[in-house]
């Protein structure tokens, strides 16, 4: 035993050398970011304090294998028996947490009293509300926290669920299915993420189907999907490196099994993305299978893990967005869900869209560019609204704010009509431009609905419609789409539907609204395809308030 002290300690040697090292020549290879930072603490710039900040910022900023120094780091910290590493905490079974204000102790009330009164808003609008508390990974026991570790996430959401009970507000908690031992947050959570793995979320899923099943007793169910045996699980091993992990890399913690679930009954659905956001630059319209719809194949299809720039959790959904749509025609109950989401929200929506026809799901954090929860609602009228959220996600004020203050007691005004058209022909087969117009100059401020009963390819073929807002929506003048709407055109044509409510951005001239066959054009061959279908819509109305 004294020997393999003795050889453990010459290995922490080594090791705090090499550290050293490395440290010393990514400093002196940034030697030009600490001569700056010094010039302006000398000339009385900045304090002592912002220029080590500044210093340290910039170096990791910049720092050549970056990846390598995490990796190192995390390393030392493990064979020196240290609990924390860069705000990362080691839990009794090795997994990862936090220590960062999500942990902390919070006022409960305030965040309970937003939720109510959405809650009593929708009630008025004779809309069923459900608040869901998502689980944290640490259990509900805590006997996986460390002596001297202190986290309230469980605290916070035992306040919040409490003040919602006695507000009348209907609440369903899955901690106590997910988190309530030390076994099942091992069970169903990341071991180096936040976020609960695809059979923890498959519990959510169950739990939440057999609630709504309550409120709605006649609604169809298929409760064979809700059973575990109609699914395939699916894993690549050593493969994902979560949230906590990339702080402190791949030694600290150990690395995950990446699992993700597929249906093994046959699946027909689409997914709407219609609003690109500052980290998932991207929207489409995704329509077949149930993988095709709901899964970002990059994730799992490569020869390599990628631990540090990829993040596999996004295997459902293909990230976070502010709004996202999901259809399937195929789908036993024909109620409509609002789903108001944080991250843990991606792969129950997936499941969720195998056994409800239409589900609208908003993200918050991001919905704020784009409107209010309050008008999307007025618009869309769902049966039920389903919010959802972990307690990490507290401390994020744009979760807690509605919109319905602005929007309930006004009265809306006489509709204006501004096109009403038997058929309209879209036919760019000629024409400059892929898309046709049915609308120049729209009025900025304004509000307008664009509806149509159906829609025919006459040449070519689609599984979306188009509908964008089109012009100089840019501050340096490029036309750009700045909104847009896919329809999907199996389910519209047999469901009806086809509906847009838009608010025109106000500080915008000479937006168009324009439609046209397919999806959003990545580039020129995609748009000179488009450009070869005809589209004929029926009974089509554009109105303006």
């Amino acid at each position: 035993m004294r020997q393999i002290r003795k050889h453990a300690g010459w290995a922490i040697r080594v090791l705090a050398i090499v550290f050293c090292i490395f440290i010393f020549l990514a400093a002196w290879e940034n030697r030009g970011i600490t001569i700056v930072q010094w010039r302006y603490w000398k000339a009385g710039e900045i304090s002592f304090s912002e220029f080590v900040d500044n210093v340290s910022s910039g170096i990791l900023a910049n720092m050549p294998d970056k990846n390598d120094y995490i990796n190192l780091n995390g390393l030392y910290a493990r064979l020196t028996g240290q609990i924390t590493c860069n705000d990362v905490v080691r839990l009794n079974d090795g997994m990862l947490t936090i220590m960062d204000e999500t942990v902390e102790k919070l006022d409960m009330e305030p965040r309970a009293e937003s939720i109510s009164e959405l809650s009593a808003y929708l009630e008025e609008k004779e809309i069923e509300f459900l608040y869901v508390q998502a689980p944290d990974k640490v259990n509900q026991e805590k006997e996986l926290l460390p002596d001297g570790i202190t986290n309230y996430t469980n605290e916070n959401a035992d306040e919040l669920l409490a003040c919602l009970e006695e507000a009348g507000v209907s609440t369903l908690d899955l901690r106590p299915y997910t988190s309530a031992t030390a076994e099942l947050s091992e069970m169903y959570f990341y071991r180096t993420d936040h976020h609960w793995n695809a059979l923890g979320a498959f519990v959510g899923f169950q739990k939440i189907t057999e609630y709504i099943k309550e409120i709605f007793p006649k609604t169809e169910i298929n409760e064979e999907i809700l059973s575990l045996d109609q699914w395939e699980l699916h894993t690549k091993e050593d493969w994902s490196l979560g949230s906590r992990g990339k702080r402190v890399g791949i030694y600290f913690g150990g690395v995950d099994d990446l699992i993700w679930l597929t249906p093994k009954f046959e699946t027909e659905m689409s997914c709407s993305i219609p609003y690109r956001n500052d980290y998932f630059k991207q929207n489409g319209f995704y329509k077949g299978t149930f993988e095709y719809a709901n899964l970002w194949e990059k994730y799992y299809d490569s020869d390599e893990p990628d631990y540090f720039n990829t993040t596999t959790y996004d295997i459902f959904g293909r990230g976070d967005y502010a709004l996202v749509q999901l259809r399937n025609a195929e789908a036993a109950s024909d109620r409509k869900l609002l789903i108001i989401k944080d991250s843990f929200v991606l792969p129950v929506q997936a499941f969720l869209a195998t056994e409800f026809q239409e589900i609208d799901v908003i993200d918050l954090r991001y919905y704020d560019t784009v409107g209010s929860l309050a008008d999307y609602i007025e618009d869309s009228q769902p049966d039920m609204v389903v919010m959802m959220m972990y307690p990490g996600s507290f401390s994020t004020g744009s979760l807690f704010s509605y919109g319905q203050e602005e929007v309930s007691g006004e009265e809306e005004g006489e509709a204006l009509t501004i096109l009403s058209e038997a058929s309209v022909l879209i036919d760019q087969t000629e024409a400059e431009t892929s898309y046709g117009v049915l609308l120049e100059n729209l009025e900025p401020g304004a509000v307008y609905e664009l509806t149509f009963d159906g829609a025919v390819l006459l040449q070519g073929e689609s599984d979306c419609i188009t509908a964008a807002l089109y012009g100089e929506a840019t501050t340096d003048g490029e036309e750009t789409i700045s909104q847009l709407r896919y329809f999907d055109v199996e389910y519209y044509n047999e469901n009806g539907g086809y509906r847009w409510h838009f608010t025109v951005p106000e500080a915008t001239e000479g937006l168009s609204l324009v439609i046209w066959p397919g999806q959003q054009a990545e580039d020129d061959e995609e748009a000179e395809e488009n450009k070869e279908k005809i589209l004929e819509l029926y009974e089509v109305e554009l109105t303006k308030n």
